[in-house]
């Protein structure tokens, strides 16, 4: 029988061969232990896990699904139509001639004149004023007992509107005396913070809220009052606002909702 060589021309021994192949020395040709069968328990055995390659959490997965889900929803309640004057507070004030702007809405658009103009007034002065003023003041208008006034039944907050656009647009400090109760503290400018729809709509709300009954006031009035207070940048003090005129500012409307007067 033929053999096959090594590539070093060292025979091959054949399998049908019983003779001992002298060219391969040391081996023990009387072992008859099957060395795969041996193997055969390690290798059923799973290979060592990695770092890295371990299984996210059912809980963990449940979270991530649950949070991209409420993000949908907000998203889809929410989307303003991917507008940059979806939520634009001075888009909001309206005319009464029902015009239409950019802003909210499937189709990207919302009614922004549509209403009641003192109504958009008095919408935009409430988030302003919860915003602003009602982390002293209170959401009930009620204020602090001793240390912040209250706005409810307030004279100067019902009273002439030249009185409270100081107050709003200087800041007032020093003693004062609120339904039977004294206050000494200071209450910052807005004029600087807001703009005159801002202030016109803030003034507007408090004047309408908790039992209060004033009249509104118009963003014109409102800038009437800067160039009239422009010459007293400090804020003021209780009898100074007291000693301002109490004849209305031009610009008013004659009554809530209506026209202002020229």
């Amino acid at each position: 029988m033929a053999n096959n060589t090594y590539d070093n021309d060292f025979p091959i021994p054949s399998p049908d061969d019983d003779k001992p192949d002298p060219n391969l020395r040391n081996l023990d040709y009387s072992e008859d232990v099957n060395v795969g069968k041996i193997h055969e328990s390690i290798l059923r055995e799973n290979k060592e896990p990695r770092e890295g390659m371990e299984p996210v959490p059912l809980w963990l997965l449940a979270v991530i699904i649950s949070f991209i889900f409420g993000c949908g929803i907000y998203l889809g309640l929410f989307w303003g139509g991917f507008s940059a004057t979806a939520y634009d507070e001075d888009t909001r004030i309206a005319s009464s001639g029902g015009e239409k702007g950019k802003g909210g809405g499937a189709n990207g658009e919302t009614a922004v004149a549509a209403g009641d103009p003192l109504q958009e007034a008095i919408k935009l002065g409430k988030r302003q004023y919860s915003n602003n003023c009602a982390s002293c003041h209170q959401p009930t208008g009620m204020g602090v007992s001793g240390q912040y006034p209250p706005l409810a039944k307030s004279d100067i907050v019902i009273g002439p509107e030249r009185h409270l656009l100081a107050v709003l647009l200087n800041g007032l400090e020093g003693h004062l005396t609120a339904q039977g109760v004294a206050y000494n503290g200071a209450m910052p400018a807005w004029g600087g913070n807001m703009n005159d729809k801002q202030v016109a709509a803030v003034s507007t709300f408090i004047r309408q809220e908790w039992g209060n009954s004033a009249g509104p006031i118009t963003p014109e009035q409102v800038a009437a009052a800067r160039k009239e207070f422009a010459s007293h940048p400090a804020a003021y003090k209780i009898e100074e606002v007291e000693a301002l005129p109490t004849t209305p500012i031009p610009g008013g409307t004659a009554a809530p909702g209506g026209e202002a007067k020229k």
